[in-house]
């Protein structure tokens, strides 16, 4: 199968989290790492337009990227999925690969009728009726360049990108601050705006909001939220980002200065504390 002469990707990809966690593995930035896609992606649709990359070696996977060392680990290990193919691959880049060559496929069925025709007429030049397929679809010599520009990429809407970021930070939560688990995902559950909740957590990650720009650990985030509720105050993300700096400052180790049952149930004590001043 031919490949695209253009690829598809995603505008926010310095922002996906599996971009992030990329650019952890390989200990560079993350814009960095997104620049290396066009070239990768680009060769992805020439070798393997099925998105699947088990034939290749890493070493290959690095070369598509321009050469950068460990790229084809660590996509293997954020973006494919147990049969080694890219996940995102057929929504954004595979079903179009399919849909082109289907017609290139009838270009040059109709191509391959008008030449039959020509031979044809040419047999019998006194045949004024050309001999046409009933079947098949008129169509031009543009048709290709045409439809090919006029493909155009199904962009994730905002509400389906920030829930697949929800996903994959309750599993970065569940590897990098599991005693946190409970405080980081029951702030989620209960945020007004999950999708922006998700963002300034992951924006803390990466150092953007955090103190100095340093990066943020998942559970120095989770114990910063878990202290904003013990201080009894009103969770929000600015309250999340001073803590966060106190924390940061002060050298804090990550590990909750209570048990875990005692965490939740000091925590259900300020939530009945609150309920009642409502009241």
């Amino acid at each position: 199968m031919k490949g695209l002469d253009w690829i598809a990707i995603d505008p926010d990809i310095a922002d996906d989290p599996k971009v992030i966690a990329m650019a952890l593995l390989l200990k560079k930035d993350r814009y960095h790492i997104a620049g290396r896609f066009p070239a990768f992606l680009g060769a992805v649709a020439r070798h393997a337009p099925d998105g699947t990359l088990a034939q290749f070696s890493d070493a290959v996977l690095d070369s598509w990227a321009g050469g950068l060392k460990g790229f084809g680990v660590a996509i293997r290990r954020t973006m494919c999925d147990e049969g080694d193919t890219i996940t995102a691959w057929a929504k954004f880049n595979g079903k179009k690969l399919t849909s082109l060559q289907s017609k290139r496929d009838r270009v040059a069925t109709w191509r391959e009728e008008k030449r039959r025709q020509k031979e044809v007429q040419g047999q019998n030049a006194t045949d004024s009726v050309p001999v046409q397929n009933k079947n098949s679809t008129p169509l031009t010599d543009t048709d290709t360049d045409t439809d090919t520009e006029n493909l155009t990429r199904e962009k994730d809407s905002s509400s389906s990108r920030a829930e697949r970021y929800r996903r994959e930070l309750e599993t970065a939560v569940a590897i990098d601050a599991p005693q946190y688990a409970d405080r980081l995902l029951g702030e989620l559950r209960a945020a007004h705006d999950p999708a922006a909740l998700v963002y300034e957590i992951n924006a803390l990650r990466q150092g953007l909001h955090g103190p100095g720009g340093r990066a943020v650990p998942l559970a120095i985030i989770g114990r910063a939220m878990h202290e904003v509720r013990l201080n009894g105050e009103q969770f929000t993300a600015q309250r999340l980002r001073v803590f966060c700096g106190k924390l940061m400052r002060d050298g804090a180790k990550p590990e909750p200065t209570q048990g875990g049952d005692e965490v939740m149930a000091e925590i259900e004590r300020l939530k009945a504390k609150e309920a009642d001043y409502a009241a």
